[in-house]
């Protein structure tokens, strides 16, 4: 049993390996690429900022505050009293790189993950035929040369779809690494020098997306071009957001 189970182990191992070969090598995953770069720049932040204010790892294990938001993360949910988040994996804060790793995860998840799933929304239930939010009946046993008109939304249906996303695709915060001028004051000096290269980062990783994305336009014009490629701009920093904003 215990063999069948090393062996079942194994393939799922080498599965899972084939597949993260094959999507590192995939032409054209460009979500892919935008968000590698841009997850690298925030984990450089998170780290130089951090730096200013943690010498070693035992400064960071003997401050109460830090260890006390872990605390807050890894406990259970609870209708009453001090509820925590009851997140699971959260790493021990016993070493500048744990708590750099976490930060910097928090923070993709909530600009980079969001802004490259919410944003999009208006395009793909704008147009009910392009992606509807619902289908009436039981269109895979329907047939007949009207069956798929009577799947689609209603009138009604399809302008709440459409007005439901324009809501949800509200820009309602600053621009990743865009901070409040309070919060920017707020900073010392040195803080506000991390954010200055961090922001320098964010510009070049968006400029040559720009270019990325012209080369592509300029392809796709060619005469002789067969198949065309798509342009991709929701990770362009200048279109992700510090936070989720709904």
């Amino acid at each position: 049993m215990q063999v069948v189970k090393t062996e079942f182990v194994k393939k799922k191992v080498f599965l899972f390996s084939y597949l993260c070969a094959f999507l590192y090598n995939l032409p054209g995953y460009y979500f892919r690429d935008d968000a590698s770069k841009i997850h690298g720049a925030i984990r450089n932040y998170v780290a130089d900022y951090m730096k200013l204010y943690y010498v070693n790892d035992d400064a960071l294990k003997t401050d109460k505050e830090i260890q006390a938001f872990r605390e807050q993360l890894i406990s259970p949910r609870s209708l009453e009293g001090n509820r925590g988040c009851g997140m699971q994996g959260v790493p021990d804060f016993d070493s500048i790189e744990n708590l750099s790793a976490t930060l910097s995860s928090f923070i993709f998840i909530c600009s980079v993950e969001h802004s490259a799933t919410n944003f999009p929304q208006y395009d793909q239930y704008g147009f009910a035929p392009n992606y509807a939010a619902k289908l009436n009946g039981f269109p895979e046993e329907q047939f007949g040369s009207n069956e798929l008109n009577a799947a689609l939304p209603t009138k009604r249906e399809f302008f709440s779809t459409v007005k439901i996303m324009k809501v949800l695709t509200t820009v309602l915060t600053n621009n990743l690494g865009q901070y409040e001028k309070e919060y920017m004051q707020a900073m010392d000096t040195k803080g506000r020098e991390a954010v200055k290269r961090f922001q320098k980062v964010l510009k070049t990783i968006s400029e040559d997306i720009d270019k990325r994305n012209e080369r592509i336009r300029q392809e796709n014009a060619k005469p002789d071009c067969k198949v065309q490629d798509y342009t991709y701009t929701w990770l362009n920093p200048d279109k992700v957001l510090n936070s989720i904003s709904i």
